[in-house]
């Protein structure tokens, strides 16, 4: 269910696109403002807002982060398709060849949807790494990595580390592979085996 603020917005919003569809018609058609006029810009502007409501539906799962990559992988791109488009007339001005405005502009085109592709698609394989310049506003790592140590038999004949376990500071990242443990049964200080294989240890 939509909030109070929300409606309120959704309410603003369908309210600027209803004035200027009427203002766009009012001023565009010869007749000026009449109230056929007003009619279809009042009907243009709610079939915007209901398309726009739509999009929301439909981008609803799209997060911040995901809006702050592809606008830093656009903007990227552009200027990399910018400085290859310069710098391609730059050579054509200066060799003096003669080209198809058809052919500079399909060339062109095909820079700048290169360079965009690859824009969105560096920035994003490189988000865990960039800021954003948006106050309050940081990547975040995807998935954090987590550092299992393996254990074994010399590990486990040191009281230091069963005094790190036992305070937890090592849970979910001990693994004492079952060979070891099956060695160290066979050793006279099983004791301090069980002690070691209580807290935060896992079986492997």
């Amino acid at each position: 269910m939509m909030n109070a603020c929300t409606i309120f917005f959704k309410l603003i919003f369908s309210f600027l696109s209803v004035l200027f569809f009427t203002l766009f018609t009012a001023t565009t058609f010869s007749y000026g403002f009449t109230l056929y006029s007003a009619v279809i810009g009042v009907a243009g502007g709610a079939l915007f807002s209901m398309l726009v409501f739509a999009s929301d539906i439909v981008f609803k799962r799209v997060s911040l982060k995901q809006m702050n990559v592809l606008t830093l992988g656009l903007l990227f791109g552009y200027l990399l398709g910018q400085s290859i488009t310069l710098i391609l007339t730059a050579v054509i001005d200066l060799a003096a060849l003669t080209v198809w405005p058809e052919t500079i502009a399909l060339t062109k085109a095909g820079i700048f949807l290169f360079c965009v592709y690859f824009g969105i698609t560096f920035t994003a394989k490189a988000s865990e790494e960039i800021h954003a310049s948006i106050p309050f506003i940081k990547f975040k790592p995807s998935a954090q990595r987590k550092k299992d140590y393996i254990l074994d038999f010399t590990a486990l004949c040191d009281t230091r580390l069963i005094d790190l376990a036992a305070a937890g500071l090592l849970d979910n990242h001990l693994i004492l592979p079952r060979f070891i443990l099956k060695k160290s049964m066979k050793k006279p200080n099983l004791n301090k085996i069980r002690q070691m294989s209580k807290p935060g240890a896992r079986w492997k």
